[in-house]
């Protein structure tokens, strides 16, 4: 889901979606084509961020509600033992927009009808069943232990931590695979996330380069907003900072997802405050390029409107 070179444009007619349940045994084998039902989805996928000081992966999670059913495709369904992909897009340009173990399938009768409620998480296996176990000596190079704890995931690994730290003493590390990556995060600064079957491991010091011919410009599909939210914060209990943030509502637009630059055309945006003086605020640059932190894709397979919301970093570039 990689945005084409230069300004994304896509034709935002003949909506089409696409749902297809299949085993979760290596295989993928399909269990059940979806498509031509009545069901609803929601896909939240959002950037690591800290929670209580420590840095934190966020799995790409997908909820999915299908009505009417048989007893057939029901018993088909079962959590950990399928998946769930969900396709969208318009006219004969699609996208996926999510790929993922089941983990929980509820099933309820809402009388005349039955209706099944799927919960699923990108990459859940590797997420929650790695482990890692290993000691290293003395100097051993930080990266090198982090290709290693990322690799035991299983997935492709991008690793963009590139300083040369290295142990001072002997050290062994083992746990959950995940523990370990949110303690190495934690020692050395380091964000990481599992999105696109990838691990993806970023220096908080000194981020990747934002490519910005890969910008997505953001105009007509826009359906609320952009609105511009400033708010003040404390760093360290002494220092102030404005936080600003924009949040903007589109018609359904599958590539984006977080990480990906965005660049508003509109007349005018949207301006809200809270606890800060006009004094402290500064002019909204308009023509500013931004990266999505946390991107949500709804709709539903039966009407007309499915949206992206998305929420940028606070920082522009």
């Amino acid at each position: 889901m990689v945005p084409a070179k230069g300004s994304r444009t896509m034709k935002l007619y003949k909506r089409r979606s696409g749902l297809i349940v299949y085993a979760n045994d290596g295989s993928k084998t399909e269990a059940a084509d979806l498509s031509g039902l009545d069901y609803e989805f929601t896909v939240l996928a959002k950037l690591p961020e800290k929670k209580n000081k420590k840095n934190k992966t966020n799995p790409v999670t997908a909820f999915v509600k299908i009505m009417k059913l048989s007893e057939g495709t029901r018993d088909k369904l079962r959590a950990e033992t399928t998946g769930v992909k969900i396709d969208f897009g318009y006219d004969r340009e699609m996208f996926e927009l999510f790929e993922g173990v089941n983990t929980n399938v509820v099933h309820e009768y809402d009388p005349p009808n039955w209706i099944t409620k799927i919960y699923a998480s990108h990459a859940w296996d590797a997420y929650k069943g790695s482990w890692f176990s290993r000691s290293y000596v003395e100097e051993t190079k930080v990266r090198t232990i982090i290709n290693d704890v990322a690799g035991s995931f299983g997935l492709p690994v991008v690793n963009n931590y590139d300083r040369s730290d290295v142990l001072l003493g002997g050290e062994v590390f083992y746990g959950e695979s995940k523990d370990v990556m949110d303690s190495l995060a934690d020692d050395y600064d380091l964000t990481w996330e599992i999105a696109n079957n990838t691990v993806t491991v970023n220096d908080s010091l000194n981020p990747p380069l934002v490519d910005k011919t890969r910008v997505a410009i953001l105009g007509p599909s826009i359906l609320n907003g952009p609105i511009v939210e400033e708010s003040l914060e404390n760093e360290n209990k002494k220092n102030e900072k404005v936080v600003r943030r924009v949040r903007a509502t589109s018609m359904l637009l599958p590539y984006l997802y977080p990480g990906v630059p965005v660049q508003f055309q509109v007349a005018s945006m949207v301006r809200a405050f809270s606890g800060i003086e006009t004094t402290q605020i500064k002019a909204v640059d308009e023509s500013a390029i931004y990266i999505c932190d946390e991107v949500i894709h709804r709709g539903t397979s039966m009407t007309t409107q499915c949206v992206t919301e998305l929420t940028t970093k606070e920082e522009k570039l």
